[in-house]
């Protein structure tokens, strides 16, 4: 695959989804190569924020992103990729909430539905 973004700098559409076996790493280098990628399918891959980021940085033209299934990354990364790339259009990004996160949506939920303080009968 390196060998591939290596001969192809000017490749414009790529899709590598469901490639688990591929290392973050290996899918940076290929996006770091890929200047010119406008579409770009990451589905199920092992990514985190460090993707993203040069993601950011490396895809100018880039306008859309297909993030099925990557549960590595945070909603300020993407937030981050917006601000610098506007035009990018994410697909099936979903965020996943941390355990910190998610016990305080919890304790909302709870609150705000006044379970705590309701009685069961018996």
């Amino acid at each position: 695959l390196t060998a591939i973004a290596d001969s192809y700098h000017k490749l414009e559409c790529l899709n590598i989804s469901n490639r688990r076996e591929f290392s973050e790493i290996l899918i940076y280098n290929i996006i770091h190569f890929c200047l010119r990628l406008w579409q770009l399918n990451l589905s199920y891959c092992e990514i985190t924020d460090i993707t993203i980021e040069e993601i950011a940085k490396s895809c100018l033209n880039l306008k859309y992103l297909n993030l099925r299934g990557c549960y590595k990354i945070s909603k300020k990364a993407v937030d981050q990729l917006i601000s610098l790339n506007p035009n990018v259009h994410i697909e099936n990004f979903e965020e996943t909430l941390t355990r910190p996160d998610l016990i305080r949506v919890v304790i909302n939920h709870l609150t705000q539905n006044n379970i705590a303080s309701r009685q069961t009968l018996a």
